[in-house]
């Protein structure tokens, strides 16, 4: 039973990394990496041609790194077993995280005498300004509902008019208004002058007698005063 789980292990670890596993008991070289470079940004979704000077012969393998430098680890391989001719292009997934640096490439000798040796790319990072973004969200308007039994609007307009001063007049008066005074008029009372004044014309006298003149005077005198009471 231990062996079969061991077994079944190898041969997962086999088809995942399909390329030759690199020889780590000796240091990188050949085929030096010039592209991408230290801290590019490489942009998501658009193609790059990475770019190496070829050293060895026969086919190599080409794997996307990520990580710090000193714990890198492989995520996939970018290509499996093509001719060493020193480009490759590759167009980096829109799955990538974004980073300015932590992702690496491999190179990988896959046949000839130089098998199992590698390079190491330096460090460089991924722009990918949509990353997280659900493509497939988007925002949808609703069209308004209507309904043949709904009660029509009626709308009341009201214009009120106004007047202004143009401008540049100056409104004469005072602001507040003075109440109105109406004369009263006056009455003094003046008495007036009899509207006729009686005029005595003393008769010829009938008697010659100093009596009958005396009662004809005191009789004139009488009536006049009566006349002025009376008015």
């Amino acid at each position: 039973m231990r062996f079969f789980t061991t077994g079944l292990i190898s041969a997962l670890v086999a088809v995942a990394t399909a390329y030759t596993t690199p020889d780590y008991s000796k240091a990188p070289s050949g085929n030096p990496i010039s592209k991408p470079g230290l801290q590019e940004a490489v942009p998501a979704g658009k193609p790059y041609t990475i770019q190496w000077e070829p050293t060895t012969e026969g086919t190599v393998s080409l794997v996307l790194l990520r990580g710090p430098s000193e714990n890198i680890q492989p995520l996939y391989a970018l290509a499996e077993n093509i001719p060493n001719e020193g480009t490759f292009e590759w167009t980096p997934s829109t799955e990538l995280e974004p980073d300015v640096t932590h992702y690496g490439l491999l190179i990988v000798v896959e046949s000839g005498a130089n098998k199992g040796a590698y390079q190491w790319s330096t460090q460089f990072g991924i722009k990918n300004p949509n990353y997280g973004k659900d493509e497939s969200s988007s925002t949808t308007t609703a069209a308004p509902t209507t309904s043949d039994d709904a009660e029509p609007t009626i709308t009341k307009t009201t214009t009120i008019t106004t007047t202004s001063c143009p401008e540049g007049v100056k409104p004469t008066g005072s602001s507040t208004p003075k109440p109105s005074v109406i004369p009263q008029p006056s009455f003094t009372h003046t008495p007036s002058a009899p509207a006729w004044t009686p005029t005595f014309t003393p008769a010829p006298p009938q008697f010659t007698g100093a009596a009958g003149r005396n009662a004809i005077s005191l009789g004139a005198v009488a009536a006049g005063v009566a006349a002025v009471l009376a008015f």
